[in-house]
């Protein structure tokens, strides 16, 4: 019924894995007719960029350029891809708990700089019923 993509790489080095990932996906929904997509993305990617402090603009540029730039293409090719896409930019994944308790919405500022896995699960189910975010990138934060 859908796909949650959650590609990633966890060294700092050049790569498009999101992205190639990600166009492999789509085109697999295509072929078995599957229109609901998730993709995990990140806070300060596309429009969100100008809810980062000065601070998480210069570590995003300096240290996650490359980083950024697969999330970047990734986040065009779900943009273009014709299905009902939702795109989560969470504010800094941890392994906490599910609390519950956090905002998402269209370019809103990360109270904090740490969302759990679980809440963006949470997250993902609700909309699966609600369908509030087809073809919308949020941010999620708590």
């Amino acid at each position: 019924d859908a796909v949650i993509c959650a590609l990633g790489a966890r060294d700092l080095k050049s790569t498009m894995i999101r992205t190639e990932g990600t166009i492999n996906i789509i085109e697999a929904m295509k072929r078995d007719n599957v229109k609901r997509l998730f993709v995990i993305s990140a806070m300060g990617v596309g429009e969100s960029w100008n809810t980062l402090s000065l601070a998480n603009k210069a570590f995003f540029a300096i240290l996650l350029k490359s980083t950024r730039k697969d999330h970047e293409a990734q986040e065009t090719v779900v943009k273009t891809s014709r299905l009902d896409w939702t795109i989560i930019r969470p504010s800094g994944l941890t392994n906490t708990p599910l609390t519950g308790n956090y905002s998402v919405g269209e370019n809103i500022r990360a109270k904090t700089y740490q969302i759990s896995r679980a809440d963006v699960a949470d997250l993902i189910l609700n909309d699966l019923e609600n369908r509030s975010w087809i073809c919308k990138a949020v941010t999620v934060t708590n």
